[in-house]
């Protein structure tokens, strides 16, 4: 069985959160969910009513909460990405549950970006994205017309895929992951 972490940052696209859940529960699927800012957006009872949700208020659940999400899965998406989360994920940086559990997780990562267009093609984050993929992340970067906040319009930007897009992409991802030997 696929145990799903999803870790979860800031984007308005968290709305969705539920949607993936139960998406991934739906194909038979384990999942847990980490949130950071994602929290002030969407409240981890929300996503909590589908499977277990660690938030830094909560982590001291888990003796060593980021070893033991690390270790318990088996596929790990980060959806949505902020430009900041895939900032952090380049730097390295380990200042809260989820970067943590990034740290420590040994096995093939999704990277599910939601930006506007005008922050997806600055060459800061374009280098952040080439970092992440230098590490082996896969990162999703279809574009779609999405809602943009800041204008008040739709755009054309780097948008999180449909629940059953990301079924089969991280269905895959997980198939691909097992074939490789245990080096990591």
């Amino acid at each position: 069985m696929t145990k799903l972490l999803l870790i979860a940052s800031g984007s308005i696209g968290v709305l969705h959160l539920s949607s993936y859940v139960a998406a991934a529960k739906q194909e038979g699927w384990d999942v847990r969910c980490v949130m950071t800012a994602a929290t002030r957006i969407v409240p981890p009872s929300t996503v909590a009513a589908f499977c277990p949700v660690y938030a830094e208020d909560n982590a001291g659940e888990l003796r060593v909460a980021h070893i033991e999400l690390a270790g318990w899965a088996s596929a790990v998406a980060v959806i949505p990405a902020t430009a900041n989360m895939l900032a952090k994920i380049a730097a390295g940086i380990g200042d809260n549950l989820a970067t943590t559990t990034l740290l420590a997780v040994r096995i093939a990562v999704a990277v599910f970006p939601n930006m506007e267009s005008t922050m997806w093609t600055n060459p800061i984050v374009q280098r952040n994205v080439e970092s992440i993929r230098s590490f082996g992340y896969q990162v999703w970067s279809k574009p779609r017309t999405m809602y943009s906040v800041g204008r008040g319009a739709y755009e054309e930007g780097i948008g999180i895929p449909i629940p059953m897009q990301f079924i089969e992409f991280m269905a895959e991802l997980n198939q691909e992951d097992k074939a490789k030997p245990e080096d990591r």
